[in-house]
């Protein structure tokens, strides 16, 4: 029998990688480790999906995206950044991760470095390793906001290509404000560094926080790769609906790797996100206040929790938790809650500072995540108090 061998860069990947295979939970299972909102997709948007599919939108669809959902994207992104922007600046992508698949693949050569702060969503590494490019961590504040110091003192060393940030951040639900964007905006100006910006959670927000968007800091505007989906914000996570911004003709490279790789997205579906851009939003905002609600569900079952905290997020359905209980590692303590039954992730699935941090995943039902939640409790309890050994 023949014996292949995978290739190299997939080979690194898959070595260095701690992202699991994403899906449904097993039964059995409490699901808490995936980012999957268990609410039903909008009742109009599903409509428009059936009537584009009896309207016969069942081609290849226009290379770049659905003119019309282009415009509206255009037209949404222009209401939120005060600045023109055309549908011949942005590409329909499958999906958030196709979004960042082609946003990085475009520029990144094998050998150059990205700077990746950290902890944040595992999928930016992984790609950044799968085109044989080297991926930078930069941990960030206690607080988990942007080390502006230690960006600029990372670039200086490795001469980056690209810095990519995520905001809400995944795990940590953390908003990065203005006057941080404003310093990094002057850091990748003085290194000449891409800045991707991952904004999928834009649209869930917590407490009134104030969100600043990329697309509101002008001076990032000449060098921005800007990143979202309708995945969150409109429970549609298994539709796969995503998007690329980028001036000065730089969406037209990103367009010519998300073609190559995937090829056009579903036509049909490109006609529901128009109704979802252009829709109501109450279903998005029923949401956003239910995940408030199961944040809040949190915060009380750990409260008083000897060697257990965490801070609120200020957006997205995650709660990033830190534990004194240095002997389990975080691998171990997500093993164990797996075999406990509940499915959640480890921190050192986020960055290197993720050691002593687990995270879960509140897009789940409250009766599931008050069950998971008291074995998760019970489970921190026993391994800070010295009663759980690593497995």
């Amino acid at each position: 029998m023949p014996s292949f061998e995978p290739s190299i860069n997939l080979t690194r990947m898959a070595e260095a990688s701690e992202r699991p295979v994403i899906g449904p939970a097993p039964q059995g299972l409490i699901g808490l480790g995936s980012g999957d909102p268990d609410f039903r997709t909008p009742e109009h948007i599903r409509q428009a999906m059936i009537d584009a599919v009896n309207q016969g939108y069942s081609n290849y669809p226009p290379g770049v995206g659905d003119p019309e959902l282009l415009e509206a994207l255009a037209a949404k992104m222009e209401r939120l950044s005060g600045q023109p922007w055309s549908p011949d600046e942005l590409t329909i992508t499958s999906g958030g991760s196709g979004a960042l698949f082609a946003s990085i693949a475009a520029w990144v050569n094998p050998g150059d470095t990205v700077l990746i702060p950290e902890p944040t969503f595992s999928q930016y590494a992984d790609i950044v390793r799968l085109l044989g490019a080297e991926p930078i961590f930069v941990t960030q504040r206690e607080d988990f906001h942007l080390d502006l110091d230690s960006l600029r003192a990372a670039a200086e060393q490795h001469k980056p290509k690209m810095i990519v940030i995520c905001s809400p951040n995944n795990p940590t639900g953390v908003i990065y404000s203005r006057a941080e964007l404003e310093g990094l905006a002057e850091v990748a100006e003085q290194y000449n560094m891409l800045v991707l910006a991952d904004e999928v959670y834009d649209h869930l927000i917590h407490d009134g926080h104030e969100y600043v968007s990329t697309l509101q800091i002008p001076a990032l505007a000449d060098r921005l790769l800007y990143v979202n989906s309708f995945s969150k914000t409109y429970a549609m996570t298994g539709w796969r609906l995503g998007w690329v911004a980028a001036k000065d003709g730089k969406i037209n490279y990103v367009s010519r790797i998300s073609r190559s790789t995937g090829g056009g997205v579903n036509w049909a579906l490109q006609r529901a996100g128009i109704a979802a851009i252009t829709g109501p939003m109450e279903a998005t905002d029923a949401m956003c206040q239910e995940y408030g609600a199961r944040r809040g569900l949190i915060d009380e079952m750990l409260a008083g929790v000897e060697g257990v905290s965490w801070d609120a997020p200020q957006g997205a359905f995650y709660a990033y938790i830190k534990y004194d209980a240095p002997q389990i590692k975080a691998r171990d303590m997500a093993a164990i809650m797996r075999e406990r039954g509940v499915a959640l992730r480890s921190g050192t699935e986020y960055g290197p500072s993720g050691e002593g941090y687990i995270r879960v995943a509140f897009a789940t039902d409250r009766q599931s995540l008050t069950e998971g939640m008291l074995r998760i409790r019970e489970t921190l309890t026993e391994a800070v108090e010295g009663r759980l050994k690593p497995t």
